[in-house]
């Protein structure tokens, strides 16, 4: 990457829990870090990605990458008590914030850490930390050290949100196949509008690049039958050609897909990651070819 390019800062949020938004994060994440060098930040006060890729380091430190270790409390103790999570950023009246730097987590991968001790920032209303996180990454340049910045964000709507979303190029919604999806993305895609892109104070274009459908269960009839009216009445969105399928084992057997990915019974999982990133990367290059086109006949006329 040349020193002025920038990298690329994709959202993944949901207001809705339990729909599989930080396990696709962090193994995108893991996948595009075989080619690229990758931050992944957690804005979510669960802090399930923290606990996640400090798990994957601590295995692949002590060689037990075949099986799942939860997290050693200590290290994350440690962040907490020496001031290196994200709760700094929102402390502080100042982006500048020393103690706060990524984490090295495997080659080409990195952690800016969430808390769970971010719950107490959700309450407040103050949108005068809105630009607080993109602030935090010009400054200290993170926009140019890093291909890909993926951010968990918080499932719920708060100055946390508005946050991630204001320092973002591109948003992704995961999104279970249920009823509560309907009206779900429907208004999240609606506030996110309202909130973000109209927003005039904005540096940038947020772009969304659409829909993933994750913990799906394509065998049964019903859930198809309501995947296909979910495309059906939001024919504005983009949905993608391929989902997550939900395995019942998984979550107590992993935490980053490469942990499972010599085990045959997840590899339909794995190739489903595969796809998904491919067609992750179609719709930026297809995103930055329009902005560019659309760039190229304003200075045109400009001109």
């Amino acid at each position: 990457m040349s020193k002025k390019e920038k990298g690329k800062i994709i959202s993944f949020i949901n207001m809705k829990g339990g729909v599989g938004k930080t396990t696709l994060t962090v193994s995108l994440a893991k996948k595009l870090s075989k080619d690229n060098k990758v931050l992944v930040i957690d804005m979510d006060p669960q802090f399930n990605a923290t606990q996640s890729l400090l798990s994957y380091q601590q295995n692949i430190r002590q060689s037990k990458m075949n099986n799942y270790e939860p997290l050693n409390t200590e290290l994350f103790k440690f962040l907490m008590d020496k001031n290196q999570t994200l709760l700094q950023l929102f402390q502080s009246n100042d982006t500048d914030v020393n103690s706060l730097s990524p984490i090295n987590i495997a080659s080409n991968l990195y952690l800016l850490a969430g808390d769970v001790r971010l719950i107490t920032v959700v309450a407040d209303s103050d949108l005068s930390k809105a630009c607080v996180l993109d602030n935090y990454l010009e400054q200290h340049d993170l926009k140019s050290k890093y291909d890909y910045i993926l951010i968990d964000c918080s499932p719920m709507w708060s100055i946390l949100t508005h946050s991630s979303l204001t320092a973002s190029d591109y948003y992704v919604i995961p999104s279970k196949v249920d009823f509560h999806a309907f009206l779900g993305i429907k208004l999240l895609i609606q506030t996110v509008q309202r909130y973000i892109i109209n927003d005039h104070a904005s540096k940038r274009k947020l772009v969304p690049l659409g829909v993933i459908f994750t913990l799906t269960n394509q065998s049964l009839k019903v859930e198809n039958k309501m995947r296909d009216e979910l495309i059906k009445q939001n024919s504005e969105v983009y949905f993608f050609n391929q989902s997550l399928p939900y395995m019942p084992s998984a979550s107590s057997k992993w935490v980053v897909i490469d942990v499972i990915k010599s085990n045959n019974m997840y590899s339909s999982l794995e190739n489903s990651f595969e796809k998904i990133l491919s067609e992750l990367i179609a719709r930026i290059n297809i995103a930055e070819t329009a902005n560019s086109l659309q760039h190229k006949e304003y200075m045109k006329y400009y001109k």
